[in-house]
């Protein structure tokens, strides 16, 4: 159908009448002679069509009262004949049409034949057209089969019904089941459960059908799939060594039970009778009845209590939340004993690295990996996680962040501190805050709220601008202190006492007026616990970080660096008072400071820590904050390896030092010294003027204290792990530590390369697939057309070009576990869950299946009589017949057209389409990629585009037939195609002929394909069956509150007892085409 607003087309689901009322638009009288006395349009050329018609004229001009308010007649012929769906096309002579008994009365579905009579009264609820002598109707909610003269052929007993095909059988759904009956409603075949069908569609022998969704369990380990019982359909997480799995009971659902680990029932669906997953609560099961959960004995399936909840999750592998029905949630444990409980709403339940947090409105609990669980107060808290540990943070309902102090002055040898993104702070009228721009750094695994990385720390992550602001801060110190005062303050430091516990500091220390260092949000630490459960920070140790605001580290977040912040302190702490040196918080949870710290880095990624004292050196401290490396140095870069950067503050002219983690000078050549910047263990990356003057790059060993590798390279990125992407010759590959390449330099660019945890690296090649290489070994995978998806345990999940699914572990070797992609996957430890969805197949009028149901989607389904179709198969779209077999693979994705005995096929590289004969020998080529319209293929004819976006017809011998002058055309059906030029006659349709001439001139809002000799259109305020030449055989508009039935010469064919209002006194009414039609039901 096609619309002067649009393209429609028909959905299953029907609007019902809508109960609104409205003022009815004025009619016109005069035109009731007209509706009598119509006679043939003159046809007029397709290049001088008709302007602008007016519309038709309507048949009256006044309304009394039966007409005065807005009926779903009315929206039947108002809307668009989708919106409204109150007639349908002709069908083996009969069209069914939605009309009502008389006034006031329910609208129902009938048949009215070619000349507008009502052949069958309207007494159902659905009505599908005829197809091969039948037509599927509904009546008092079941499905039957009525014949030609409105008799049951077959009772009304299908909870759904399609059209029977020519060999007389037809599907229905009995008992949620799809099958397949003969004429006589006896059944055929039953289908399983799950499967899904739209019948057989005109003219088809064969008819598409969607398989049951399926589950697929898989050993990651092996690649072996475990055999499962046949009705499973989903699975769930396993629970105490249970797995949850749904045995298909109903069309698209069914119950849940519980499997063992050898895939047999432990718990059958029908004892635990759950519509969801159940959950296990130690020899208990709380399942989903009645759409609220209970807890139920898991051997008898009968309720422990009597309580009822609206939800249960699972707190970790030994705690259960339950949601009460009344508000408020309790947890318990195996034994069903409660150990919180809480008023709140919604529960809180996070887990992180290992931990699992439950908070509510009243409580928080901490279940650690190890250990009991923690119960904390009804305080404000908010939870972080950082390497196993979990810090508690209590806030206040109303905290807001605290502000931030003045920043002291960057110490010489030390970039500016990191920002920290505050208001700005209340100072004294001459006080100056030094101008900030980098924001923190925000936390790894952050829960609530989301900590932030920040704090007087040097920023870092780009080493050459730190190293460029590092020695020009260490030349300006050097040039105001003499270099003999250098000596002397190194051998008082290095004398100094050793590092001593903050809290044991004198008495004004304890002067705190709120226990807990305070993080930059304002929050204050209060504990850090194990992953034992067990707290680290004693009771002096809280009250004396009072005195303090904490920082985190700002380590990395790969797997290199977070290996080192595990060796690094907990934290550091910068002291409210400017006079008290900062402290660090140890692995033991003691609070450490030395009176000659003035500033902790806090960029470091592995120990020691820097530390700049408070006449200007720099040194490092190891996790007890003891002296690793002497202050000695006017500024050191953060140790991201066992060496780092370090300068002697000797003038202007300072050069870099490098230096091991015990602040050994490391000698190097002077230009690797000087040009030398990231490090890597003991390699170290420099550069040089190469060929032609271009900076070129290479590695240079520290220990061996010479070059490595086979040359220099043009590009060379930072190191992950061992290795990293280098260029040479404008080629891009992967280098190792010894600068071998383990990955060829063949690539366009280093952004092709991914490197991922454990060496590694998914590579994206010039074609736009995908391969996996391990640099370790130097093994590579097969290519994918899609980015495979890591699993866990070194195995990853794959896509082929064929669509079919591998297994890859370890890298180098697959096992096919799938031949088509699962619509989701889940992985559960050494287990792979994959749901499919079903798959598209075909079957015949036996109910066999042609083509099984593992494919992708028809599109379009089998077009005739070519009985060949577009089918999603093995990663791609074909043609195929109606065994399944390809046709013309070679060319790839076509699209068969109706009649014509040709395919095309879309090239998007020449950005054309080529129409081939079904031996794959051109017939034509058009310009743009999707210049034929395949849906609208018929007699012999399809639509073709040009690039300006109009529409000709073009034949099977490619010759254009008729030249691109319509903005919307459609299919050749009977002669005649509906049409649309907006240039001549607006938005208004007509009906042209394989000429390109209008047979019938463009008048109509919406058209419909002809269908046995009628097209249904629609012009303002009535719906038409037209003929062939235009003339307008039946029309259905509203008359006294009903949808009325007009025949050619005007006359009533429905409803049957006399219409009283004035619009109708004049029109008489036409004898019935079937007695017992005359009888309203």
């Amino acid at each position: 159908m096609r619309t002067a607003e649009g393209t429609h087309g028909r959905d299953r689901a029907r609007p019902q009448p809508s109960g609104r009322t409205r003022p009815h638009p004025a009619l016109h009288w005069a035109a009731l002679a007209v509706a009598c006395a119509l006679s043939a349009q003159a046809r007029a050329q397709a290049d001088t069509p008709a302007a602008d018609p007016p519309p038709p004229v309507p048949l009256v001009d006044q309304q009394d009262a039966a007409d005065a308010t807005w009926t779903w007649a009315n929206t039947c012929v108002s809307n668009t004949m989708r919106d409204t769906d109150c007639a349908r096309d002709f069908s083996e002579g009969l069209a069914a049409v939605k009309l009502a008994a008389g006034e006031g009365d329910d609208a129902r579905w009938g048949y009215i034949d070619a000349q507008g009579r009502v052949a069958i009264g309207p007494s159902y609820a659905e009505a599908e057209p005829f197809q091969n002598g039948l037509a599927a109707a509904m009546q008092d909610g079941k499905w039957g089969y009525l014949d030609r003269q409105g008799k049951w052929a077959i009772a009304p007993r299908f909870d759904s019904a399609t059209g029977f095909n020519a060999e007389g059988s037809a599907l229905v759904t009995l008992n949620e089941h799809d099958v397949l009956i003969d004429r006589q409603g006896k059944v055929l075949k039953t289908f399983p459960l799950g499967t899904r069908t739209w019948g057989f569609q005109p003219g088809q022998r064969l008819a598409a059908m969607e398989g049951p969704s399926t589950a697929l369990l898989l050993d990651t380990r092996t690649g072996k799939a475990r055999a499962l019982p046949d009705d499973v359909m989903a699975l769930g997480e396993p629970q105490g060594g249970l797995l949850p799995a749904q045995s298909r009971s109903s069309r698209y659902g069914g119950e849940w039970g519980m499997l063992d680990d050898q895939g047999r029932w432990a718990v059958r669906p029908d004892v635990l009778r759950s519509r969801e997953a159940p959950r296990r609560i130690g020899t208990h099961f709380a399942v989903l009845r009645d759409d609220t959960w209970q807890v139920v004995d898991g051997a008898s399936g009968k309720p422990a209590d009597e309580a009822r909840y609206r939800g249960v999750q699972n707190v970790g592998d030994s705690l259960w939340a339950l949601q009460r029905t009344e508000g408020g949630f309790i947890v318990v444990d195996a034994r069903l004993q409660t150990v919180m409980q809480d008023p709140a709403e919604y529960l809180r339940l996070d887990q992180r690295e290992g931990w699992i947090l439950v908070q509510g409105e009243q409580g928080t609990m901490l279940v650690p990996p190890q250990g009991k669980p923690v119960t904390l107060d009804a305080g404000h808290y908010s939870i972080e996680f950082r390497n196993g540990r979990a810090w508690v943070s209590q806030t206040r309902p109303d905290a807001t962040p605290t502000i931030a102090p003045p920043t002291p002055p960057s110490p010489p040898g030390m970039p500016p501190p990191q920002a920290v993104v505050v208001p700005p702070p209340p100072m004294a009228p001459d006080a100056v805050a030094e101008a900030v721009t980098e924001a923190p750094e925000e936390a790894d695994a952050a829960v609530s709220p989301p900590a932030t990385e920040a704090g007087p720390a040097a920023d870092s992550t780009e080493h050459d601008t730190a190293r460029s602001a590092a020695a020009a801060a260490a030349a300006d110190a050097a040039a105001a202190d003499a270099a003999a005062a250098d000596a002397t303050a190194a051998a008082d430091v290095a004398g100094a006492a050793p590092a001593v516990a903050a809290d044991a500091q004198d008495a004004d220390d304890a002067a705190v007026d709120v226990a807990g260092a305070e993080d930059w949000e304002g929050a204050r630490v209060v504990q850090v616990y194990e992953r034992d459960g067990r707290p680290l920070l004693s009771p002096a140790t809280v009250n004396a970080m009072g005195a303090y605001r904490l920082w985190h580290f700002s380590a990395g977040r790969d797997a290199d660096a977070a290996a080192g912040a595990r060796q690094l302190p907990l934290a550091y702490l910068t002291a409210r008072d400017y006079e008290r040196p900062p402290a660090l918080l140890t692995l033991s949870g003691e609070l450490v400071s030395r009176p000659e710290w003035a500033e902790i880095g806090g960029d470091d990624r592995r120990m020691p820590v820097a530390v700049r004292t408070k006449d200007g050196k720099m040194g490092a401290v190891d996790a007890n904050g003891d002296w690793q490396v002497a202050p000695t140095f006017s500024g050191i870069e953060y140790f991201n390896a066992d060496y780092t950067w370090a300068y002697t503050g000797r003038g202007r002219g300072d050069k870099p030092v490098l230096i091991d983690a015990h602040g050994k000078p490391v000698p190097l050549p002077a230009r690797i010294a000087e040009d030398g910047d990231r490090l890597r263990g003991d390699v170290l990356r420099y550069r040089e003027r190469g060929r032609k003057g271009r900076e070129q790059w290479g590695l240079w060993s520290i220990k061996r204290n010479a070059p490595v590798g086979d040359g220099m390279y043009d590009s060379l990125q930072e190191f992950t792990g061992d290795w990293a992407a280098a260029e040479r010759d404008g080629k891009w590959g992967v280098i190792d530590l010894n600068g071998k390449w383990v990955v060829a330099p063949t690539f366009e660019g280093g952004y092709s390369f991914n490197f991922q945890e454990g060496g590694i690296l998914r590579v994206r090649e010039r074609n736009d697939n995908y391969r996996l290489i391990d640099l370790r070994t130097g093994r590579s995978s097969e290519p994918f057309r899609q980015e495979p998806r890591k699993l866990g345990n070194d195995r990853w999940l794959g896509q082929r070009d064929d669509g079919s699914l591998v297994l890859v572990g370890p890298i180098g070797t697959s096992v096919q576990v799938a031949r088509t992609q699962p619509g989701r996957h889940e992985v559960y430890g050494n287990w792979l869950h994959l749901s499919f969805d079903g798959g598209n197949g075909a079957i015949d009028a036996r109910g066999n299946w042609r083509i099984a149901p593992e494919q992708g989607e028809f599109n379009p389904f089998f077009v005739q009589p070519e009985a060949l179709a577009r089918l999603y198969t093995e990663g791609h779209y074909y043609v195929v017949d109606e065994q399944g077999r390809k046709v013309l693979p070679q060319l790839g994705d076509g699209m068969p057209l109706a009649s014509m005995k040709r395919i095309a096929f879309s090239d998007d590289e020449r950005r054309e389409t080529r129409v081939t004969d079904l031996q794959g020998r051109l017939v034509t080529t058009l310009a743009g990629t999707y210049a034929i319209d395949d849906d609208h293929a018929s007699e012999g004819v399809v639509p073709y585009r040009e690039e300006h976006g109009r529409f000709g017809l073009l034949d099977a011998a490619g010759v254009r037939i008729v030249g691109p002058y319509f903005d919307k055309l459609g299919a050749m059906k009977q002669g005649r195609a509906w049409a649309q030029r907006a240039d001549r006659s607006g938005k208004w349709l007509g009906y042209i002929d394989t000429t390109g001439r209008y047979a019938i001139p463009p008048r109509y809002l919406e058209a419909n394909d002809f269908a046995g000799g009628r097209a249904l259109v629609r012009v303002p305020g009535q719906l038409q069956f037209i003929d062939t030449d235009g003339k307008p055989m039946a029309r259905l508009l509203p008359l006294c509150g009903v949808l009325a039935v007009l025949d050619a010469d005007g006359r009533v064919t429905w409803p049957r007892e006399p219409l009283t209002c004035q619009r109708a006194r004049a029109l008489t009414t036409a004898a019935p085409a079937n007695p017992q039609a005359a009888k309203n039901p």
